[in-house]
């Protein structure tokens, strides 16, 4: 099913800010850590697991190249498009801008830019949409139910609001990824999908704290296997 990531991305949000909002400033650091670490974790399995199989699954002696210039070419254009500096100072900018509204406005918009603005929430709703695949948008959820919990009980009713936008973002993306699939070979989709579980695995590594990846410049590697793909039908 289409979409299914999505929703039970959607569920965990609410179960979470509802958890939260019952537990008020109950929440104790040392609990929040390791549950977070225990995502991190999961993450990293999921990341290695999608990638080596992807790998397997392949007969493209050219594979590791494609693979391999997709990550640096794409980490390159990111940059020079500063996308993960705009993402950041797009939350910025927003927080400032509600900061002095009321506190349905603060927990709603805060947590929208959590769960929506990041490299997992765009590379799940891909993967859902172009192959069905809804394991990042699973691990996605976890890390959203735990977030929603945390920031619920801090930042008020807002935050469980904030799942509207989750389902309209991720949902929009997931369609576009649904009609695009049909244009392109299931090759083409089995490069993206590796490309971007190598970005998971980075991911895991920032939610364990153990290197800082600027996973959100690197995007643009996912879609250039579909360049590579067009300059062979040319040549």
């Amino acid at each position: 099913m289409i979409g299914l990531g999505t929703i039970i991305n959607v569920i965990s949000i609410i179960i979470g800010s509802t958890i939260g909002l019952v537990l008020k400033h109950n929440l104790k650091d040392n609990y929040k850590n390791i549950m977070i670490q225990g995502v991190g974790l999961t993450t990293i399995v999921i990341g290695v697991t999608g990638a080596v199989g992807g790998f397997l699954d392949s007969n493209n002696k050219f594979l590791f190249l494609i693979i391999i210039i997709s990550l640096v070419l794409g980490g390159v254009l990111g940059t020079l498009l500063k996308i993960q500096v705009r993402l950041n100072n797009i939350g910025i900018y927003v927080e400032r801008k509600f900061a002095q509204e009321n506190g349905f406005a603060k927990g709603f918009v805060t947590a929208s830019l959590i769960f929506s603005v990041g490299a997992m929430a765009i590379m799940g709703a891909i993967n859902d949409g172009m192959a069905g695949d809804i394991s990042i948008l699973a691990i996605k959820s976890i890390l959203d139910g735990i977030t929603s919990m945390i920031l619920a009980s801090t930042l008020g009713i807002g935050v469980l609001f904030s799942f509207v936008s989750v389902l309209v973002y991720q949902g929009l993306i997931t369609t576009i990824a649904y009609f695009f699939k049909d244009f392109l070979p299931q090759v083409v989709i089995n490069q993206m999908t590796i490309v971007g579980n190598i970005l998971i695995i980075g991911i895991g590594l920032d939610l364990l704290e153990l290197k800082k990846i600027n996973i959100a410049d690197m995007l643009p590697g996912i879609f250039l296997p579909i360049i590579y793909y067009l300059i062979t039908l040319v040549f």
